[in-house]
């Protein structure tokens, strides 16, 4: 068969016309498939095992070459698989260190890193789809960093040869994970093939029946794995592609037993492999050379007639450039999970030299992932006991000496060491020359302790990044060109490879049509990539992983699976949204656990679940159900994207209760009470995403019903849009009439994490365009209040009793609405990328916290804003990738001051200085949720960030389920204002619906005049009467002027102006009397007064916590002059 270039689908490359499937040129290429198996030592019966029970590959030997000199490099996963994926040794690219990129079993001060490949050095793989394979691995890419998006055409648990294009010849790794050293605990209830009585012992284990009971597990799984390797050959033979495939099958690294995985002996080294050629080529015979890990990948480019790269250690053993087999192979270890070990060894045809550096520990280490093997227990109690024998005992003798010499062919499981006996003198000199060798040639990195290596592979921290590739197109032919040395490049091009979810290799100029969108993405190993789903994908993998540490395991039903909130110390009743996430991670990573967890999580969610097929917000704490429409979008995107993870049980049982949340959106009546007259008005953020909920099961189902009345609605929803900006309302009661400011019910918030997005949701899935079209005005107006370290500035809506400065308590998040649109409003994504830094900043021990200072101030996170948010980041990730340029953001420019009409609040841009006034005077269900009377809402500096950001007025648990506690001895709202306190009321202006605010531009400077009144939150005047206070707000390019004028009456009464200046605890402050300087990180605030300055009183901290937006404050209070007059300045200077 000859291959043809696949024209019609760009980035696909001609095969070379000729390859070698047996060692001679042929007319094509042939397919290579390889069938790993994990962890064990030749425990098969063409390798002579005279117990295995393994029928199908004792068949496939006598079609095999047959390898008995196959080693790796080290004896444990990760570090074996960076061998196989580069053809390097691991200690020389710092690969040595078990495991590296996963947050589990460390030392303490170890963190999880990439290792970064040097430049130039690349997954093997890129070479074979350049040379036109189609590459693909199910699922194992733990190679001690993430596997570039360029290393294979498709990755995961639906990897298959399956999808490579008709013609295109395959590459593709199966690995069959039932023989790992979990299987051994995790499958001790299955059927036994092989019965404990019949297991052959080697002698360094005891006679021991747990012994005994593990090893026939272990055999047990084995002819488990021989039987699923058939079911992948079958598979390859019904497709009628089994003659033109080499299939390749071999094992990670030795045994899983104690004494065998991680260790540099046989046992724990050598490796079975065969290799099937189609022509049938040395079929039954027997390679008895030295082989290692590092010569599979040269072996198999040589098998594809493809060069092998000179920075390559393997040597093909096979194919059109095949070498001469070794006369050494080599190995080394270091650390193993939690302990340090630093040992190496060379072998030739008979003898094995080991040196040891860690003399003063055993060759035992209480390794934490086989602890709860049964035999590694009882082996630790009968060394414990002092009842094993000498040779049994070795493995925990220390000290250890420096060198270990085994005969191997008179002592194969090498218990004498004959390292002192002067007979092997010249061999064991010949053998530690050639092991100096060995690491001065090839292992300069060896030499480096781990903590070195981080700081090279991460300096001061901080992972390096692929700059973002440039897309340049001329007459017709793109060109993609990235400035980060040894990056390669993925590229889609109008939002697809051969599919949504595949990425071409970019090999050089290709060819577009007019009109093409090509997204560009760039890779290095060890680098963060270019993509903000990088960032976002390690923010999402750190929550996930940290919820599982609060999952409750518990025999009680009605506990196990649910999520317990450390701040409130209970379980939320919305934690089924983490369903999404941890689908999604399940898929990202192919393990096991996540899918367990999630059905643990859904099973919990039976305590809220309803017999009308709502789930209730809380267990037992109110009849609210209306969250269902949440719970609903979490379980269909789950359900959606990642169901095919799930038991046939489990997803029908899923799907089922999909159907019945729908079938209680539809019918209840309050979700669309905005319609319906003489109801309570239901918040608009309810019936915004019960369009989408409707719609997406509906179709899912083909219930029309459902799908007329998200339709229905809606059509309903383009009339709550405003007249001028085009702001979503209708967060509150009153969306008739406009307030005597012109407002109506609008909170960003809520706007922007989840009734825009599940609208553009549904307007995407509907084809509804003019819905659409008024959404992107919406969130073109939304996105104004972005501050450019990509906070969103909610310091006025009416919701904002939930606001964390970074988004909402309770809300899911923007990313997915955002994105959908990105790919024509670039500035989204950048949105994206800048909320995503900020969420890792507010981050601390893998959750979410409710503010940027609740970590500073000890205070605990609450689970909701972690589950919340880590289903829109899922969301999100599940979307096809776009890849525009960076771009500003609309409050990145000093454009000076815009008036947003529909809200009447103002945005100040000047200089280094971003600010917002606000007399937004539409109140929520209750009062003093929010400032109005001309507050000087948010003030924000480009150098050092939020100087003042208004809370609540009066912190009052609105939506106490929803909310934390403030516990702090000391309370106050953070909001600039000015106060009268009178017999314990707060009289401000904070909650003036009279005020009245002017604005005027000079030049440069900005002036904001303010006629306001002293009120409590019922608008009450305090015992002086109505008096107007009147505020001046000055902003220039350098410097916030401030001044007010008080009449004598108030002056009299003790009014005072108070400012809450935003400081975490450990930011240094100087306070005198007419000044107050802050040492913040990017520089100093100066604020300056002719007035007097006091400081209220503070927690023992010097600082005021407030829970919304969760900053705490230094509570600075300003006392007017004998005038009334208050005067302030603010500026920065350099730290």
């Amino acid at each position: 068969m000859k291959y043809k270039l696949l024209s019609a689908l760009p980035g696909l490359i001609l095969p070379l016309a000729h390859s070698n499937a047996t060692g001679q040129k042929q007319p094509e290429q042939p397919n290579i498939l390889c069938i790993v198996c994990e962890d064990i030592s030749p425990y098969l019966g063409c390798y002579g095992d005279a117990v295995a029970v393994t029928p199908n590959l004792d068949n496939f030997s006598r079609e095999s070459i047959r390898y008995t000199g196959m080693y790796t490099t080290i004896g444990v996963s990760s570090p074996s698989r960076a061998a196989l994926i580069t053809g390097m040794y691991p200690t020389s690219i710092g690969a040595n260190n078990m495991r590296t990129a996963q947050n589990k079993s460390k030392p303490a001060g170890i963190h999880p890193y990439d290792v970064v490949l040097p430049a130039g050095i690349k997954c093997y793989t890129e070479q074979m789809r350049a040379a036109g394979y189609f590459c693909t691995n199910n699922s194992k890419t733990d190679y001690q960093f993430a596997a570039p998006l360029t290393a294979w055409d498709e990755q995961g648990d639906r990897a298959h040869w399956k999808h490579a294009p008709e013609g295109m010849p395959f590459f593709s790794i199966f690995n069959l994970n039932v023989t790992h050293e979990f299987q051994v605990m995790k499958r001790a209830d299955q059927p036994l093939s092989v019965q404990p009585e019949d297991i052959i012992l080697p002698p360094y284990y005891p006679d021991d029946p747990v012994v005994r009971k593990d090893m026939a597990i272990l055999y047990s799984n084995i002819t488990e794995m021989d039987r699923q390797f058939q079911i992948l050959v079958d598979e390859l033979k019904a497709s009628g592609k089994l003659d033109n495939t080499i299939i390749i099958w071999y094992s990670d690294n030795g045994g899983p037993m104690p004494r065998q995985k991680r260790e540099l002996y046989e046992s724990g080294a050598l490796v079975p492999f065969m290799i099937r050629f189609p022509d049938g080529y040395k079929a039954g015979t027997v390679d008895r050379g030295l082989h290692m890990f590092v010569d599979i990948p040269a072996t198999i480019l040589s098998l594809a007639g493809l060069p092998v790269p000179e920075y390559m250690h393997g040597r093909p053993f096979l194919g059109q450039y095949k070498q001469k087999s070794r006369k050494y192979v080599y190995g080394a270890r270091d650390r193993l999970d939690t302990f340090y070990e630093k040992q190496g060894c060379v072998r030739d045809e008979r003898y094995r030299y080991i040196r040891n550096y860690r003399t003063e520990q055993p060759d035992y280490l209480p390794i934490i992932s086989r602890a709860a093997m049964p035999m590694m227990a009882r082996m630790a109690e009968l060394h414990e006991a002092g009842k094993l024998n000498a040779d049994q005992e070795k493995w925990f003798k220390y000290p250890r000496p420096e060198i270990e010499f085994y005969d191997v062919q008179a002592d194969p499981h090498e218990l004498n060491n004959l390292a002192d006996d002067p007979k092997y003198k010249k061999k064991i000199k010949e053998l530690s020359d050639e092991f100096d060798r060995w690491i001065s040639t090839y292992n300069k990195m060896w030499k480096y302790t781990e903590p070195e290596l981080i700081e090279m592979f991460r300096p001061g921290g901080v992972q390096p990044v692929v700059t973002r590739p440039e897309v340049k197109i001329e007459n017709g032919t793109a060109t993609l060109t990235c400035s980060t040395e040894g990056a390669s490049i993925a590229y889609q091009i109008n939002g697809r490879g051969l599919n949504e979810h595949h990425w071409f290799l970019y090999t050089g100029p290709f060819s577009v049509n007019p009109g093409d969108k090509i997204s560009a993405i760039g890779v290095r190993a060890g680098y963060k990539d270019s993509s903000i789903q990088a960032e976002a994908d390690e923010l999402l993998a750190e929550w996930v992983e940290t919820l599982l540490t609060y999952q409750v395991s518990h025999k009680n039903a009605s506990l196990n699976g649910g999520l317990l909130c450390p701040a409130c110390a209970r379980v939320h009743g919305r934690c089924g949204d983490a369903v999404l996430p941890l689908m999604y991670i399940a898929e990202k990573t192919c393990n096991e656990k996540y899918v367990t967890a999630a059905k643990n999580l859904m099973h919990w969610m039976g305590n809220v679940h309803q017999p009308d097929g709502s789930w209730m917000n809380d267990v037992n704490v109110s009849d609210w159900n209306g969250t269902t429409v949440f719970a609903a979008i979490a379980l269909y995107e789950a359900l959606h994207h990642h169901g095919h993870l799930l038991d046939d049980s489990t997803r029908n049982a899923w799907r089922e209760q999909l159907l019945q949340a729908g079938e209680f959106i539809y019918g209840d009546k309050f979700i669309y009470s905005r319609r319906r007259e003489g109801m309570r008005n239901m918040n608009v953020n309810y019936s915004a995403s019960a369009i989408y909920a409707l719609f997406a099961i509906g179709t899912e189902f083909n219930r029309q019903d459902f799908i007329a009345r998200a339709r229905e609605t809606a059509g309903d929803l383009k009339a709550f849009f405003t007249t001028n900006e085009y702001f979503l309302f209708g967060e509150g009661p009153e969306i008739k009439n406009k307030t005597p400011n012109g407002c109506l019910p609008v909170d960003l918030l809520y706007n922007v994490e989840e009734s825009l997005p599940n609208m553009v949701y549904y307007a995407r899935m509907a084809d509804d365009k003019e819905l659409m079209a008024l959404l992107e005005k919406s969130m073109d107006t939304h996105l104004e209040f972005m501050l450019p370290d990509g906070a969103w500035d909610n310091s006025w809506g009416t919701r904002s009793f939930k606001w964390t400065y970074w988004g909402g308590r309770t809300s899911d998040g923007f990313m997915g609405g955002y994105y959908t649109l990105a790919d024509r409003h670039p500035e989204y994504a950048e949105a994206i990328h800048r909320n995503i830094t900020l969420l890792k900043k507010a981050t601390h021990n893998g959750l979410l916290h409710g503010g940027m200072n609740y970590h500073d101030c000890g205070v605990e996170a609450c689970i909701h804003h972690t589950f919340g948010h880590a289903k829109a980041l899922a969301s999100f990730l599940n979307q096809p990738v776009v890849t525009p340029a960076p771009v500003p953001l609309p409050r990145d420019k000093a454009y000076g001051a815009k008036r947003f009409e529909d809200i009447n609040t103002w945005l100040v841009s000047e200089g280094e200085w971003r600010a917002t006034v606000t007399g937004f005077d539409s109140e929520y269900k209750v009062k003093g949720t929010h400032p109005m009377g001309g507050v000087l809402s948010m003030l924000w500096n480009k150098q050092i960030g939020p100087v003042f950001a208004a809370t609540m007025n009066l912190y009052t648990l609105i939506e106490a389920p929803n909310m934390q506690a403030y516990t702090q001895p000391h309370r106050m709202s953070g909001s600039p204002r000015i106060e009268l306190i009178e017999n314990g009321t707060m009289y401000s202006n904070l909650d003036d619906l009279d005020t009245k605010i002017t604005y005027q531009k000079k030049g440069n400077t900005h002036q904001f005049h303010i006629v306001t009144h002293l009120v409590d939150s019922k608008q009450q005047f305090s015992s002086v009467g109505k008096e107007v206070v009147e505020i001046d707000y000055i902003f220039q390019e350098k410097e916030i002027g401030i001044h007010c004028s008080i009449p004598e009456s108030l002056r009299k009464a003790g009014v005072q102006l108070t400012l809450p200046i935003i400081a975490a605890p450990q930011e240094k402050e100087r306070i005198t009397e007419h000044s107050v300087q802050v040492n913040k990180e990017g520089g100093v605030l100066l604020l300056n007064s002719p007035q007097t300055l006091t400081i209220a009183p503070t927690d023992e901290n010097g600082r005021i916590f407030n829970p919304v937006p969760g900053f705490c404050f230094i509570p600075v209070i300003v006392h007017p002059n004998e005038k009334g007059e208050v005067e302030i300045s603010i500026r920065t200077t350099a730290p």
